[in-house]
Formats: C-alpha cells, structure tokens, sequence
C-alpha cells in the first residue's frame, strides 16, 4: 500500500530502509522507552527491518466442502 501526498510518502518498509533508519533506532535516546531498546550495529537495524519488511500473508478462513 501506498499513500502520496505533494509532502508526504507513507509506503511499507524496506530492506534499504535499514541505513537512514539506524540513526533512530540506534539512537539510545530516542529508543529509551522502546522495548527491545536501541540496535546497536546497522547490522542489527537491517536484521530488525528484514522481519519487519516481509510481506505480510492474510489468513484465508477454512470453508467446509459441500457433500
């Protein structure tokens, strides 16, 4: 999903979001009240937006087949 505005962009995360996203997320600071606190490598930031970014699988209700 995808919403534009002529200021804004709001789209899923991505992998290559892991970089500009690891100067908040490894900021110990901005991260002090955020469990599991702040990564500490880009590295972990990646591995953290690389479960985050996966698609997502919606959970299709089982039907009973007709006799």
């Amino acid at each position: 999903m995808r919403v534009a505005t002529a200021r804004l962009l709001l789209r899923r995360l991505r992998i290559d979001d892991a970089v500009a996203l690891h100067r908040t997320v490894g900021d110990p600071e901005a991260m002090e009240l955020w469990a599991p606190g702040p990564d500490r490598t880009v590295a972990d930031t990646e591995e953290r937006t690389a479960l985050r970014a996966r698609p997502r699988v919606r959970a299709q209700p089982a039907l009973p087949e007709r006799a």
